[in-house]
């Protein structure tokens, strides 16, 4: 069974404090004990416990900082490592101390001394496996956008650059309607300048902190991108139903969702090849802690298999690649926010975009 990203962020999370407690629960018994002199109170009290704490402490980073579920569970993972490692070891030396004949004081307490310290320990190794992880992961990422991205700006730039100049070279020709011509001209550019914006959009992905996140209210978010849309092309028609989501959602993702959901309806609409584009905006969630679903829906001819798999892939090859950047950020800026984007076919004709984005955990 393949856990949600929820689910592994709540086991990581539930192993470190689970350690923390129990073991934060022993040294407090122990130090409500007899009272002991001050070596021993040192060594074998306060010191554990202040791992213990340090361990607690790390948890309730680690769920303040709302870091992507893998990682939490990994160094959840780590930190059981460590208390296995570090008890196996402590509690081999007490079995060998008592088979030569050995008088071995508290043996649990030793123990327990040991398991904390292997606790901070598996903690501190986890958050700095955990960051390599991320590092390396993020180096795979930026590789793969940034081919795309050299890839589009080389190949749309050019395109529209050579279409300027061949329609400005017609302005010299009477016989060519000078309306037109003009026309096309600040079409073409107009593809320039939005070119332009969606690489200023992408910079901004690339410099943003992996736990950037800002609250958005779905309902709001949908309807300023459809009423933004609605304005840029007015020969298409927006249509807006949020009456499957039972109340207001609230979705903590990366600063320039909006960006991704205009892509999305900009690619629905430029790629249309009706005269009248239709695209039907929904709005999924069943409950307060369901994740929420954006349903993006057009009547055009539809996105091509190829260019869906490369998308879902990740990366472009001289053979397969997208039409442009639209999609590719749409997929960026969700994948930054833990979220996901399905692509199916819409009946009878064009394509459904699902942007799945989770909801903050209220528990």
């Amino acid at each position: 069974m393949t856990l949600s990203r929820r689910a592994k962020a709540r086991l990581g999370l539930a192993i470190v404090f689970g350690v923390a407690i129990a073991l934060l629960s022993f040294h407090a018994r122990h130090l409500l004990g007899p009272n002991e002199n001050v070596w021993t109170f040192l060594y074998g009290i306060l010191i554990p416990m202040g791992y213990s704490a340090g361990v607690l402490i790390g948890g309730l980073w680690l769920w303040r900082r709302d870091v992507a579920g893998e990682y939490v569970l990994r160094v959840g993972i780590w930190c059981g490592i460590g208390v296995l490692a570090l008890g196996l070891i402590a509690a081999t030396t007490i079995l060998h101390g008592l088979a030569e004949g050995g008088a071995i004081h508290d043996p649990l307490t030793n123990v327990a001394n040991l398991v904390s310290a292997g606790a901070i320990i598996g903690f501190v190794v986890g958050i700095y496996d955990t960051r390599q992880q991320i590092a390396k992961t993020e180096v795979r990422r930026l590789n793969s956008q940034l081919t795309v991205l050299n890839r589009v700006l080389r190949h749309d730039i050019r395109n529209s650059a050579n279409v300027i100049l061949g329609y400005a070279d017609l302005f010299t020709e009477d016989a060519v309607a000078t309306e037109d011509v003009a026309r096309t001209i600040k079409r073409r550019a107009a593809d320039v300048v939005a070119l332009g914006e969606k690489a200023r959009d992408i910079e901004g992905l690339f410099n943003a902190s992996e736990f950037d996140r800002e609250a958005f209210d779905v309902a709001d978010l949908v309807t300023t991108c459809a009423d933004r849309i609605r304005r840029d092309h007015p020969e298409s028609s927006i249509e807006l139903d949020l009456s499957a989501a039972e109340d207001r959602r609230t979705v903590h993702a990366h600063p320039l969702l909006e960006s991704a959901i205009e892509s999305v309806l900009e690619n629905a609409i430029e790629h249309n090849d009706k005269d009248a584009p239709r695209v039907r905006i929904e709005v999924e969630s069943t409950s307060a802690s369901a994740p929420v679903e954006i349903r993006i829906a057009d009547n055009g001819p539809g996105i091509s298999g190829d260019e869906i798999a490369t998308i879902e892939r990740g990366y472009e090859t001289h053979l397969d690649h997208a039409s442009g950047l639209g999609l590719w950020l749409a997929q960026w800026i969700v994948s930054k926010s833990d979220g996901e984007v399905r692509f199916e076919a819409n009946d009878p004709e064009g394509t459904v975009v699902r942007i799945r984005l989770e909801q903050p955990d209220r528990a």
